[in-house]
């Protein structure tokens, strides 16, 4: 979206109307790749960033490609008539998808296969499991401790006072 902004400011537009529309649709569409191939390097049965950074290029990298060029394709019809709306509107298309394209293949990519989860990390559902988990531990203690601290959680996981996975 910054770059779509900033290559429009280059070829001198104000911010018009027209503009404006088409910065609403340049929202979403700027994602869509890259929440394509995030939910294919999620969903990888694999654990480590290498493995699920190709799992994700071989399963959908494909579409991706093809989703890009048929967008493209539409888009690059609107560039022919004479009507300023359908132009420029085209020309913020053309921008956003060759963009969203290469951010999502090139720069997302590399960064999932540098610094992308690992393993269970930033699973949201095995963090509410433990939260749940402590929280269950928590209201169960047979001391009467009113405050449980993540040591003394631990330390009874660990003496198998361990929570069944669902609540009550």
């Amino acid at each position: 979206l910054a770059c779509v902004g900033a290559l429009t400011v280059a070829i001198g537009w104000q911010l018009d109307v027209i503009e404006s529309i088409a910065l609403t649709i340049v929202v979403g569409i700027s994602v869509d790749y890259t929440v394509h191939l995030a939910v294919a390097y999620r969903a990888a049965p694999y654990s480590n960033r290498i493995c699920r950074t190709r799992y994700a290029m071989v399963t959908l990298g494909t579409p991706v490609v093809f989703g890009a060029a048929t967008s493209l394709g539409a888009t690059a019809f609107l560039t022919g008539p004479d009507f300023v709306f359908f132009k420029k509107f085209a020309i913020f298309m053309l921008l956003t998808i060759s963009l969203a394209f290469l951010w999502s293949m090139l720069f997302f990519l590399s960064l999932c296969m540098l610094v992308g989860p690992e393993n269970n990390m930033c699973d949201v559902f095995k963090l509410v499991k433990r939260a749940l988990r402590r929280k269950q531990i928590h209201d169960e203690d047979p001391d009467g401790v009113t405050k449980a601290t993540s040591v003394q959680v631990d330390q009874k996981q660990s003496n198998g006072l361990q929570a069944p996975d669902r609540p009550p």
